[in-house]
């Protein structure tokens, strides 16, 4: 399995040879931390985008891809680009079997299920209290599309998900 998990981090992160556990400063304690080459970074000095697909892939390759796997918002705190390599990452993880369900307010984020409307729900509060709707069942969504990135046109407010004031 550590293996299996050292691949994926690779294949995702070309620049990681290996996920490794390291010791704490408490005595016996272990922390997270990647090895690069010849040297090693304790979770502390790596990036939230590498935490995050060291545990997106952990989790699936501990439950043998028959999981799912909520992420609340996780573009936070990641660099606009790196958003595609986390979603090529759940996609891969995906299609050995774990679900995902992933919660966003980002439009960057949004842009990536693109040619994927019925993955995604967007929801709405209001007076008669929380209801989701399916991209792909809204009327004309491929139309709207064609001119329009997903995220674009949900920030505009044609499609719902928006506060109101």
């Amino acid at each position: 399995m550590r293996a299996a998990i050292d691949e994926a981090i690779r294949q995702a992160i070309p620049s990681v040879s290996a996920v490794v556990t390291l010791p704490d400063d408490k005595p016996g304690y272990k922390v997270v931390g990647v090895a690069e080459g010849n040297t090693a970074y304790r979770a502390r000095h790596v990036s939230d985008g590498v935490l995050l697909f060291i545990a997106i892939t952990t989790v699936s390759q501990m439950s043998g891809g028959k999981t799912v796997i909520a992420l609340e918002e996780p573009d936070k705190g990641i660099h606009p680009r790196r958003i595609v390599d986390i979603i090529d990452q759940v996609n891969r993880i995906a299609n050995q079997g774990t679900q995902f369900l992933i919660t966003t307010h980002s439009p960057v984020l949004l842009n990536a299920f693109r040619d994927f409307p019925e993955s995604v729900l967007i929801v709405d509060r209001g007076d008669r209290g929380t209801v989701a709707k399916r991209l792909s069942d809204m009327p004309n969504i491929e139309e709207q599309l064609r001119d329009v990135q997903l995220g674009d046109l949900w920030y505009s407010g044609v499609l719902g998900g928006v506060p109101t004031p």
